[in-house]
């Protein structure tokens, strides 16, 4: 099996984007190509962990993500929570009545 092959399988095991776990290639690559076992397990044990922490940073970052959205949005419905979205946006010129006819 390639250490690409290997370095795929473990990013898709620990829900990690191949891009952010492609620093550890040569770490693979040598793992791979180690004639002990020992060594071997060593390796990719070291991998592994560094992919159960890139895991968890991505999840922390998602979470922080959504909260800000959550106080983005928050933060504009307070500025916009007087507006009807039947009118003009405010800000913008309003809308002249049509002339009456007689």
């Amino acid at each position: 099996m390639s250490p690409e092959h290997s370095l795929s399988r473990l990013c898709r095991r620990h829900d990690v984007p191949y891009e952010d776990a492609e620093h550890l290639l040569p770490l693979v690559t040598r793992a791979v190509g180690a004639t002990d076992q020992r060594v071997r397990r060593s390796m990719l044990n070291v991998v592994e962990s560094t992919l159960r922490r890139l895991a968890e940073e991505r999840r922390h970052r998602q979470n922080l993500d959504a909260h800000l959205d959550r106080q983005y949005l928050l933060a504009i419905a307070t500025v916009l929570h007087r507006w009807d979205p039947r009118e003009n946006p405010p800000g913008e010129p309003r809308d002249e009545p049509p002339p009456a006819t007689a």
